[in-house]
C-alpha cells in the first residue's frame, strides 16, 4: 500500500493511530540521525535519546520526582538521566494524553530490574530500556508483557 493510502490519523492530544486499526497499535520516535516505530496489538510507546551534554541534576530536579532525582546522584548521571526519560516518555506516549497532562504525574519507580516500572496515574507500566551505539538510549513501553520484542536495524539490511 502506498504511504499515503494508509488511514493514519491523530488523536486530539497528538497521539497518531490507525483509524481502522483496532488490533494494531505504534509508536513512532527519532532522535539526531536514528528513527525507532514499535508495533503492537496494545498501547505501546517507544522513545529515543541521542545522549548528549546536559545539566542532568538541574533538568531531573525540575521535571522528576523527588525519588527519580535522587536515582541521578552520583557517577553517570548523564546516562541515567537519559534512561529514565526515555522510559518516561515512551509511557506518556503509550498513554497518549500528552506530554504537557502527564510529565508531572509520571514516575520511574525505584529498581533496576528490566522491565521497570513506570507509573502514571493509577497504571503501572512495564518499560524495556536500552542503549544503542553507546549514544543513543531507547525505551518501549507496554501495560503487559510482550510475547517477544523483535529488534530490526534497517541499516543493515540495506547495506547488504
Amino acid at each position: 500500500m502506498s504511504p499515503e493510502k494508509i488511514p493514519v490519523e491523530i488523536s486530539k492530544a497528538g497521539k497518531p493511530f490507525l483509524k481502522d486499526g483496532k488490533d494494531l497499535h505504534f509508536s513512532i520516535a527519532h532522535s539526531a540521525d536514528l528513527v525507532m516505530i514499535a508495533f503492537a496489538t496494545a498501547s505501546v510507546g517507544a522513545d529515543l535519546e541521542a545522549e548528549r551534554s546536559v545539566d542532568a541534576l538541574a533538568l531531573a530536579r525540575r521535571f522528576f520526582s523527588k525519588e527519580e532525582a535522587q536515582m541521578l546522584e552520583g557517577d553517570d548521571a548523564t546516562d541515567r538521566f537519559f534512561r529514565l526519560w526515555c522510559c518516561r516518555e515512551a509511557v506518556i506516549k503509550a498513554d497518549g494524553r500528552g506530554m504537557a497532562t502527564l510529565l508531572d504525574s509520571t514516575k520511574v519507580l525505584p529498581g533496576d530490574a528490566v522491565p521497570l516500572s513506570v507509573m502514571t496515574g493509577e497504571v503501572v507500566w512495564n518499560v524495556y530500556p536500552w542503549k544503542l551505539e553507546e549514544r543513543y538510549h531507547a525505551a518501549l513501553a507496554l501495560t503487559g508483557e510482550p510475547s517477544l520484542i523483535n529488534w530490526c536495524d534497517l541499516r543493515q539490511m540495506i547495506a547488504s
